[in-house]
């Protein structure tokens, strides 16, 4: 036999393996070793199957002078190795019942061959695919690491910039103007997701307006001819644009470029149309949408040519503008209510209005909700609680969309008192109650004061009356004034009075508090023009009305047209004579698919855009069919709109590779004793096997994963144990640096993270995975915790499995450790959810990993699969 076919080497599941053959030399006929190298650097090699040839094996694969392993197809105790011969015949090995059958044989085929020409091995494997042979030259020009480096720098520009770099060359005008460079540009700008001020002031001549950052205020108070002399509304971003309004027309803006475009509104004769709300001009409300399906945005605007308070009589019609076509479209339903004049919200296709209770035969609030991609209008219940109007009450309401929720705003100007509803799993319930009384500023009795956004960092709410702009804390109920217009004309004039004030204007306004705001004058009747509107701002230099739609791939999910909850919609179409009919059995299982999907949108609603971390470990990780399930579970809710996170454990994986290289596994307490070589392992195993392994199958179901451990990035800093002189190298999270997540979890990627870090000095540490789960669910603010487990959840009583308690908070929790119901392996996973609770995580749920789809049962369903932990 030649040397050469004695060892050769081989990629299984993206690790490197040598194969020996030992075919000649043994009695039993030989066997093949497959061996996988250890570490790299180390040239360590361990046994890994070992594939014996009985006599009964197939002649051609004992007798062949080269025998070579292509691969292995399957996973884990399913998985199959394929062999072939120097014969022209392939052979599949099945690792767990060790049969060994021929699967393919030239001889036997039609294809033609000379059987006495000697050659290497003509079998090969091959993956379907519709790679390109070769790529092309703009995708080569795009992927050169220079094309690379000019795309990171781009990134950091800021996009007027951007968009001048688009004349440097045809190359960089071909990178900018890529889908993904510009989605990629809005998630970095906008991975904060904190509120972007700007101020709409009057423009240059070549725009009618001009968009300044707010930290600049003062550039535009010092300039008089910027001043706005006319009322404007703004509407908040969507998809990168503003739309800006004033009575007579539409201008559709991207503030960070200064594109525009702009629309004529009509024109309604009757002076009594006109609208007495702050929110919006002219004789209607307005709103921008955008459509998921035909990614187009859309102006939609109801106009009053008759408003009679006295005799609630009113006249109204609909309008509707695609954006990227100039044209009007009709609407496909009557609008049976009049809305009143505050600006309607807009969430996930959908625009809603609150109803007119001083106009028509109805003297209750009802929410109008228009179907922008079905242009129909339908009528949501609002809060039962909310009184029905009267003159004699000067109560209002609106809806606003807060931290991507559709809110109800109640304002009781006597009380000076907001009340904020919003709707969450198909009902109402209240978020916050806003005590105005000890603000002038924003007395209800003298101003409209409208929410405009939450503050994802503190849930601190941004309120706003035109004139001014401050943060409400709902916690501390106090304010902090972000933007005043009397302040600054007052401090401008002051500025003139007083050059030494100049070195204050290039401090944000927040910061320059030191005049009090009580002692200024009221503006007086020849400066009641609006020095700027203070409005909304999305970071993006989109220039179109119209966003390109990646065509859908394995990692891109299709549009999903929500609808506005608590409603839900089933639309049955009847089948034609000539089309076979559906048996009742089908019939009765599609329909139940309906329902599940029916019954899961809220939830899909309510967490759309939520980050939620899971600690993924036990039973689940062991079944290779309870791993398809899991991983299914994450790409889904990532398709959905969710943000997962993957944590993982790996201990069974762990012992195994503890035991082949000779080490006995030892736990003390629940936790493995660590020492160097047992430290060595565990990052191998965690990082370099099962990590790789989970990334694999999710990109394989059509996610996009992204690999990591702790020490990428510093992602996790680690100190020693308190019990390390009995474990060894076992660690504690001392830091998360949430911010190496982000722009991942931005990008629409599930990371997945094996909980491997190191100290400030380097030195690796093996960190529980419950509790690094916590940690890092506290560090990106997620909305939920699940820590898969090979129990039903807590028990009340540890001996009974019926006594699982659905739902439990802190205290009661505390309550039941104290009592001893609560004891052993559980301890730990408790704390941690407290912990994770405690630093801001909104629910941490222990759930059951051996149910089939437990994720999915826990955040889409209302029964849940465990317990569920509030704070």
């Amino acid at each position: 036999m030649a040397s050469d076919s004695v060892v050769h080497l081989v990629e299984l599941d993206g690790h490197l393996c040598m194969v020996r053959d030992l075919r000649q030399g043994l009695a039993d006929n030989g066997a093949l070793e497959i061996w996988n190298v250890v570490g790299y650097s180390s040239g360590v090699w361990a046994l890994l199957h070992r594939i014996s040839l009985p006599e009964h094996t197939p002649r051609n694969l004992l007798e062949a002078p080269v025998v070579k392993v292509l691969g292995s197809t399957g996973v884990r105790s399913a998985k199959k190795i394929i062999i072939a011969t120097s014969k022209f015949t392939a052979h599949m090995y099945d690792l767990m019942t060790e049969n060994l059958d021929t699967i393919l044989s030239i001889k036997d085929t039609d294809i033609c061959y000379d059987q006495y020409e000697p050659s290497a091995l003509r079998i090969s494997l091959i993956k379907e695919s519709l790679s390109p042979v070769h790529r092309t030259n703009e995708e080569t020009v795009l992927s050169s690491p220079l094309a690379k480096a000019v795309k990171e720098i781009l990134l950091r520009l800021p996009s007027r910039s951007v968009m001048k770099f688009k004349l440097v060359c045809k190359q960089w005008c071909m990178l900018i103007e890529k889908d993904w460079f510009i989605s990629s540009y809005f998630a970095y700008w906008n991975i904060d997701r904190r509120p972007k001020i700007m101020l709409v002031s009057n423009g240059n001549g070549i725009s009618c307006f001009s968009f300044t950052p707010l930290q600049k205020l003062f550039q535009v108070a010092s300039n008089k001819a910027k001043w706005l002399d006319t009322k404007v509304s703004c509407s908040k971003p969507y998809h990168g644009l503003n739309l800006v309004s004033t009575d007579t027309k539409y201008w559709l803006y991207n503030p960070s470029t200064g594109y525009h475009k702009t629309y004529n509104r009509p024109m309604i004769s009757n002076g009594q149309c006109q609208s007495d709300c702050a929110g919006t001009v002219g004789n209607g409300s307005f709103g921008l949408g955008f459509n998921p399906l035909t990614q187009e945005h859309v102006v939609v605007e109801i106009c009053y040519q008759l408003k009679d308070f006295r005799t609630r009589e009113y006249y109204l019609r609909c309008n509707i503008w695609v954006c990227s076509t100039n044209y009007s479209v009709p609407c496909y339903s009557h609008l049976s209510l009049p809305v009143n004049g505050m600006p309607p919200a807009y969430l996930a296709g959908f625009l809603y209005w609150m109803s007119e209770p001083r106009l028509g035969p109805s003297y209750e609030c009802t929410i109008v909700a228009f179907d922008i991609d079905k242009r129909m209008f339908d009528l949501i219940p609002c809060l039962s609680c909310l009184p029905k109007w009267s003159s004699g009450s000067p109560c209002y309401a609106f809806v606003a969309e807060l931290g991507g929720l559709l809110c109800v705003v109640y304002a009781d100007p006597v009380t000076d008192m907001i009340e904020i509803w919003k709707l969450g799993n198909g009902q109402w319930d209240k978020a916050y109650t806003l005590c105005l009384k000890e603000f002038p500023g924003y007395s209800l009795g003298t101003n409209v004061v409208i929410p405009l956004a939450i503050d994802p960092r503190d849930g601190r709410i941004l309120l706003s009356t035109g004139r001014k702009i401050a943060y409400y804390d709902p916690m501390e109920h106090n304010t902090e004034d972000v933007y005043s217009v009397d302040e600054i004309m007052n401090f401008t004039s002051e500025r003139q009075m007083h050059p030494s004030l100049n070195a204050l204007a290039g401090k944000d306004l927040a910061c320059s508090n030191a005049i009090s705001s009580n002692t200024l004058p009221r503006p007086t009747a020849a400066t009641t023009m609006l020095l700027a509107k203070p409005h909304l701002s999305s970071s993006s230099f989109l220039s179109s009305t119209r966003v390109s739609s990646p065509a859908p791939g394995p990692n891109h999910a299709k549009p999903i047209a929500a609808s506005p909850a608590p409603r839900r919609y089933l639309r049955i179409t009847a089948t034609s004579a000539a089309a076979p009919a559906a048996s009742s059995a089908e019939a009765a299982a599609a329909l139940s698919r309906v329902d599940v999907l029916s019954e899961a949108l809220p939830f899909i609603q309510r967490f759309k855009g939520k980050t939620v971390v899971v600690k993924y470990g036990g039973a689940a990780m062991k079944s290779p069919e309870l791993q398809a399930s899991v991983i299914r579970d994450l790409v889904l809710l990532s398709c959905v709109g969710l943000h997962p996170v993957l944590v993982h454990g790996g201990g069974p994986e762990i012992n195994s590779w503890l035991l082949r290289v000779g080490v006995e596994p030892q736990f003390r307490n629940g936790l493995r004793v660590t020492d160097a070589l047992t430290m060595e392992v565990v990052e191998m195993v965690l990082v370099g096997k099962v990590n790789k392994h989970l990334v694999s199958l999710i990109n394989l179901a059509g996610g996009t994963a992204v690999g990591l451990c702790g020490k990428d990035a510093r992602l996790l800093t680690a100190r020693p144990s308190p019990n390390a002189a009995a474990l060894g190298f076992v660690g504690e999270v001392s830091r998360v640096d949430a911010t190496v997540l982000h722009p991942i979890i931005a990008s629409g990627h599930i990371p997945v993270i094996a909980t491997v870090a190191a100290d400030e000095t380097g030195q690796a540490y093996n960190i529980n995975a419950d509790t690094a789960a916590g940690e890092i669910a506290a560090a990106v603010g997620a909305e939920k915790l699940l820590l898969l487990t090979d129990v039903s959840g807590i028990l009340a009583d540890r001996n009974d499995p019926g006594s699982l308690v659905k739902e439990i908070d802190i205290a009661g929790m505390r309550q039941m450790v104290s009592d001893g119901q609560v004891a052993g392996g559980m301890i730990p996973k408790v704390e941690c959810c407290v912990r994770a609770l405690a630093q801001g995580v909104h629910t941490a749920s222990i759930i059951d990993g051996r149910v089939p789809h437990s994720l999915l049962l826990e955040i889409l369903t209302d029964e849940g699969t465990g317990t569920m932990i509030t704070g």
